[in-house]
């Protein structure tokens, strides 16, 4: 069986309390049990139920066994990535707008709760609602740095900033996010975001600012926000690609899996078009993967699940050139080398339009031809998650 992710907010009781529940299943003699610790245990793969092995098996065998099912070599490590999480684990989406409002800030905060994408339950009422309430306060744009984010309103933002810089990175507000992220994932037809952004980052706004979504791996960045979509199609921000570009060309880690992950059912490659420029595929993938290692994927992992993405839905210029692209940086992946071995399919009952040879019908490529419907397939899984599927 192959390894799984982490539960949306796991901690570490609940894992312990699952090694424990283990042990005793294994010690019980329980078959189901005793199958899991020879896939995933390295020193215990021939044992069978009730063999002195397992009768004697330990707390630590077992907290070895769960780490490993998750993916992590040990569970010091899975422990370590645990601490990690928990300090960006964000559940915005539990967070509903519509609750009692009885002073000034806790207006801000719903209002915030409305203007906002939270890979929830994210409706366009919502951003309706929250444009009426600005109408109806003006000096909500004005409430605090978040809220200045979130309208674009350069001029207050300004003036907060002037009297404290370090309010650039403050956590708070009703998502204790960054005023960057408030800000690219807004979605009211703000003042003047772009330059809000610039002036941010010019007091030291950290560009891959971004957070956890239920503990989960990989983050929601700013970048994410910016450019938005997913499998609730939400939409993009309405500054998306110059924020974006504004973000890259200050830093932003192009490797962003969320990203990818949301805009995969896009057939507009401007977006990736503009990752690639930045060296997408390209580097070590910055802060995020260095913090969430093993749970993150690598820059070629990426690419890879790109271009696997890109001819499930029959993209075929994507697949062209997320395939030369991965190529010349990496060297040709595994995907690349099943797709290029065989020769091309003409069916027409391939989804890829007849004029390309890109889809063939032999079993090393047969898994990435597609039907005519697939791109209008259901998409599994938690909206807008990588990890949902």
């Amino acid at each position: 069986m192959p390894a799984r992710g982490l539960p949306g907010n796991a901690n570490l009781e609940q894992l312990k309390h699952g090694a424990k529940s283990l042990q005793q299943a294994v010690r019980g003699g329980d078959a189901g049990a005793a199958e899991v610790v020879r896939e995933f245990h390295p020193r215990l793969a021939q044992a069978i139920p009730g063999s002195p092995e397992l009768r004697g098996f330990t707390r630590a065998d077992a907290e070895l066994v769960v780490a490993r099912r998750f993916g992590f070599p040990s569970w010091a490590k899975l422990e370590s990535y645990l601490e990690v999480t928990a300090a960006y684990a964000r559940s915005p989406h539990e967070e509903p707008p519509g609750g009692h409002v009885s002073n000034e800030l806790e207006l801000a905060d719903d209002f915030l709760r409305l203007a906002c994408l939270t890979y929830g339950e994210d409706d366009p009422a919502h951003w309706r609602r929250a444009a009426e309430l600005l109408d109806a306060n003006p000096a909500l744009a004005r409430a605090n740095i978040y809220t200045a984010a979130a309208t674009g309103d350069v001029r207050a933002a300004t003036e907060m900033l002037d009297r404290d810089a370090s309010l650039a990175n403050a956590q708070g507000g009703p998502h204790r996010w960054q005023p960057l992220l408030y800000l690219t994932y807004s979605r009211l037809e703000a003042q003047s975001p772009v330059e809000l952004a610039a002036l941010l980052l010019d007091h030291g706004a950290d560009p891959n600012a971004g957070f956890l979504w239920e503990g989960l791996s990989p983050p929601f960045t700013a970048l994410t926000g910016a450019f938005g979509s997913g499998e609730g199609d939400q939409p993009p921000h309405r500054h998306g690609m110059r924020l974006a570009r504004l973000l890259l060309e200050r830093g932003t880690e192009p490797n962003d899996a969320q990203t990818l992950y949301n805009r995969q059912w896009d057939p507009d490659d401007g977006w990736l078009e503009l990752l690639f420029e930045f060296g997408l595929g390209t580097g070590d993938g910055g802060r995020w993967h260095r913090l969430l290692v093993p749970a993150h994927p690598t820059p070629r992992q990426m690419l890879e699940d790109e271009l696997i993405a890109a001819a499930r839905h029959g993209f075929i210029h994507r697949v062209a050139c997320c395939s030369s692209i991965t190529s010349s940086r990496t060297g040709p992946a595994p995907a690349i080398r099943s797709m290029a071995a065989a020769p091309p399919c003409r069916r027409r009952r391939c989804g890829v339009p007849l004029r390309s040879s890109s889809c063939c019908r032999t079993p090393a490529r047969s898994r990435f031809c597609v039907t005519s419907s697939s791109s209008s397939a259901p998409r599994p899984g938690p909206t807008g998650r990588r990890h949902g599927g």
